[in-house]
């Protein structure tokens, strides 16, 4: 069953799925550090926020998956668009997933949304690649790539010598 995660629910409730998640993604080859708490204080703001949500997947009254969703007005149009955040299914429990994408759909029609846009994270490690078969798969279009790159004692005058190599 696929529901809204409410607001007077403990947070804790969550953490040994997120603690899951961070145990089995890529996050040290990308340098980016990540704190259960920090992510549990980014899911907080989608519960409370009038314009997001946290759905939960549960079973047996544990939850085993979640995905966050939020709406807001497309920078270049007129549309509203909702996004996907957070996806994420306990390994036992994959397959089950897709419901999430549904219940994404159902909720950004209810916001007044003309377009669901969903990620796929490498740092997700091989789910990666699962995630864009499913999008796919479902009609979803690709749309953006996105690059990251640690930065360490980066110095202007570094940056402006790069700069000027390219062009």
């Amino acid at each position: 069953m696929i529901r809204s995660f409410g607001k007077e629910e403990d947070l804790r409730k969550l953490f040994n799925i997120i603690q899951t998640w961070l145990n089995e993604c890529r996050i040290n080859e990308f340098g980016i550090e990540v704190e259960v708490t920090s992510y549990l204080d980014e899911i907080n703001k989608l519960i409370y926020s009038a314009d997001s949500d946290l759905l939960v997947m549960e079973l047996d009254e544990k939850i085993i998956g979640l995905m966050g969703i939020s709406a807001s007005k497309s920078p270049i149009g007129n549309q509203k668009i909702a996004s996907g955040h957070y996806w994420y299914t306990l390994p036992e429990h994959r397959g089950k997933g897709i419901s999430f994408i549904l219940a994404a759909k159902k909720w950004a029609k209810g916001k007044g949304c003309t377009h669901l846009m969903c990620n796929a994270n490498n740092m997700a490690g091989d789910l990666h690649d699962k995630v864009c078969q499913i999008y796919q798969r479902i009609g979803m279009k690709k749309i953006e790539t996105s690059y990251i790159q640690q930065l360490e004692d980066s110095h202007p005058e570094n940056d402006a010598t790069e700069r000027s190599d390219e062009e």
